[in-house]
């Protein structure tokens, strides 16, 4: 047996707490309402553009590739930014 001079102490390990998908989604439309003011009028208006040509999956990663280029904001940023837009 290894004795290291310290007493026995048990390991807790901490669990990242649940979230229900409900809640998750509600926090994301809120923090993508709060980015919305990023675009201009027409940047905005070129966003909603491309998300009104449809909803095929094509033209959502149109547009969450150009609020990125126009605004600069990380992935989950401007998908959140352009899943705010699409409600």
């Amino acid at each position: 047996m290894r004795d290291s001079g310290r007493s026995e102490r048990r390991r807790i390990w901490f669990r990242p707490v649940q979230v229900a998908k409900e809640t998750r989604q509600g926090a994301d439309h809120g923090a993508g309402e709060a980015l919305v003011h990023l675009l201009d009028s027409t940047g905005k208006a070129e966003v909603e553009g491309l998300l009104a040509r449809g909803e095929s999956r094509r033209e959502y990663v149109y547009a969450v590739r150009r609020v990125r280029e126009l605004t600069g904001l990380r992935l989950i940023d401007a998908r959140r930014l352009v899943d705010s837009l699409r409600r």
